[in-house]
């Protein structure tokens, strides 16, 4: 069964999918954050990497939520930071409840994500423009 994913959104998506770390076992799992509501193609969505290990200065800091999503799942319970630099996109297809974490709780968080998101879509549709112009 597959949900339809929101903005604001956490999922926990095995290595198997994302593919992170190729040395890493299949089964890792690496918190995502949905970054928009709606998508052009609605096969795909972007998603945000929340790390507790890397950190950059342009990276969102993002506390543990401590109940505060009220999410039964929710894995997110300790301090990371939202990668700014980390965005895929998943397929629909892999938006299932058991993977659904739970959402966030903080409106900043999400608006910040969904500018990633929309950045994210006018470099796309940029670079889509560039190339009909070069053929």
């Amino acid at each position: 069964m597959l949900i339809e994913p929101a903005a604001g959104d956490w999922f926990c998506f095995p290595q198997s999918i994302v593919r992170m770390d190729r040395r890493a076992p299949a089964t890792k799992e690496h918190r995502w954050i949905v970054a928009a509501a709606y998508w052009p193609n609605d096969l795909e969505y972007p998603c945000v990497l929340r790390s507790t290990q890397d950190w950059q200065q342009s990276d969102i800091l993002h506390p543990p939520h401590q109940g505060s999503c009220r999410g039964a799942a929710c894995r997110i319970d300790c301090e990371g930071w939202i990668r700014r630099d980390a965005m895929q996109f998943i397929l629909q297809r892999h938006f299932t409840p058991d993977r659904k974490s739970c959402s966030e709780p903080n409106k900043e968080v999400i608006e910040q994500v969904m500018k990633l998101g929309e950045n994210s879509y006018r470099r796309q549709r940029e670079g889509n423009a560039r190339r009909r112009r070069r053929r």
